[in-house]
C-alpha cells in the first residue's frame, strides 16, 4: 500500500540503490520488511520488522512516498483505502521455521502513522496457523496413563486443562497436520494393546444432519471435515465426532 508521508521515529533501516518498483517488489518477497521510503527515483530506505514506529504523515511531510504491507483478502488491490473504513489495519506473517506469528499493525490518527508489533509464539507439540486475522495453535493431547481411551466431554476437559478447547480443522493445511500428528502417535504413544489411537474432533449432533453445536466457532464449522463413507451415521442429537482411525482420513461420529 503506497501513501504520503516520511519517516519519523525508527531504529535502524538500511538503504538500496534500485528503482522504486525494484523497491516494492524486494520488499513485498522479504518477509521481514514491513515498509520502505522513497528517497529518489533509485534509492530507497528499507524498515524491517521493528524497526519503525511512527510514519510523519503531516502536510510537511506529503511530498514523501511510503510503502507497507498489508494483506488482502481478494485477487485484486481494494479500490478504497482501508483507513477510510477502519483507523488500524494489521499484517499478519507466519515464520512456519519458528512457530512463530509476526503481526504488524498501523493506526492512522493527527496526521501519524503509528506502527505497533507484536510476536506470538505457539506452546510445544504445538503448530501455529492463521485464521482470517487470528492465529490459533493446533496440537494433538493424550490422555494420561491407565486411561488411554476416554469419552468427549474428557477430551473437551483435557483440552481445556491445557489452556485451549476442541477444535476442528478450518482448512486442508490444518486437517493434514492433524491427521500426521494423528498418525504420528500410532508409533510414539500407542499402548501396545490397541491397534491404533483416534482422536475426538469438535462437534456434538443436534437434531437434523449436519447439524452441529461447537466449542470453537473460528473453524467454520465442518467445512473442512472430510466424512467416511455414508458418514454422519445418525441424525439426532447428542452424538460426538471423532477421526476412528488414525491411519485414515475419515471423520464419523459415535454416541
Amino acid at each position: 500500500m503506497i501513501i504520503s508521508g516520511k519517516p519519523k521515529d525508527f531504529t535502524d533501516s538500511y538503504k538500496i540503490l534500485e528503482s522504486w518498483d525494484n523497491c516494492l517488489r524486494i520488499c513485498r518477497n522479504d518477509s521481514n520488511c514491513v515498509m520502505i521510503y522513497k528517497i529518489s527515483d533509485t534509492l530507497c530506505e528499507v524498515f524491517q520488522f521493528g524497526e519503525i514506529t511512527s510514519v510523519d504523515r503531516s502536510s510537511l511531510a506529503s511530498d514523501g512516498v511510503i510503502a507497507f504491507k498489508v494483506k488482502s483478502s481478494f485477487d485484486q488491490c481494494p479500490s478504497d483505502n482501508p483507513f477510510y473504513s477502519s483507523k488500524s489495519i494489521s499484517y499478519l506473517n507466519l515464520n512456519e521455521t519458528e512457530n512463530e506469528l509476526y503481526n504488524t499493525t498501523y493506526t492512522y490518527s493527527n496526521g501519524s502513522l503509528d506502527i505497533q508489533y507484536s510476536i506470538t509464539k505457539c506452546p510445544n507439540d504445538t503448530q501455529i496457523f492463521i485464521r482470517e486475522q487470528l492465529a490459533v495453535c493446533i496440537g494433538l493431547f493424550y490422555f494420561p496413563s491407565p486411561n488411554l481411551c476416554n469419552n468427549q466431554p474428557k477430551a473437551s476437559a483435557l483440552c481445556k486443562e491445557n489452556n485451549g478447547t476442541l477444535t476442528g480443522p478450518a482448512n486442508s493445511n490444518e486437517y493434514a497436520y492433524i491427521q500426521a500428528q494423528s498418525q504420528a502417535s500410532y508409533n510414539t504413544s500407542n499402548p501396545g494393546k490397541y491397534s491404533y489411537l483416534t482422536y475426538w474432533i469438535d462437534g456434538v449432533s443436534l437434531s437434523g444432519k449436519y447439524n452441529y453445536a461447537f466449542e470453537d466457532p473460528t473453524h467454520n464449522g465442518i467445512a473442512n471435515y472430510v466424512w467416511a463413507e455414508n458418514c454422519p451415521l445418525y441424525q439426532s442429537a447428542g452424538y460426538c465426532l471423532y477421526n476412528p482411525n488414525a491411519k485414515g482420513y475419515y471423520i464419523s461420529d459415535i454416541e
